[in-house]
C-alpha cells in the first residue's frame, strides 16, 4: 500500500469518526427533549382525562 491510499483511509476514518461526534451530539441534545415533549403531553392528556371524567360525573 503507497503513501496516498494510506492517507484517504485516514481520512476517511477521521470523516466517519467526525460524522459518529456530530450524530450522537444532536442525539445526546434531542433524546431527552423529545422524551420531556411526550411527558409533557401524557400528563396533558391525563388532566383533560380526569377533568371529563369529572364533568360527566356532576351531570
Amino acid at each position: 500500500m503507497d503513501f496516498m491510499s494510506a492517507e484517504i483511509i485516514q481520512f476517511v476514518g477521521a470523516m466517519i469518526f467526525l460524522l459518529g461526534v456530530l450524530i450522537g451530539a444532536y442525539w445526546f441534545v434531542y433524546a431527552p427533549i423529545k422524551r420531556e415533549n411526550r411527558e409533557r403531553e401524557e400528563r396533558r392528556r391525563d388532566r383533560e382525562n380526569a377533568s371529563n371524567r369529572q364533568t360527566s360525573a356532576s351531570s
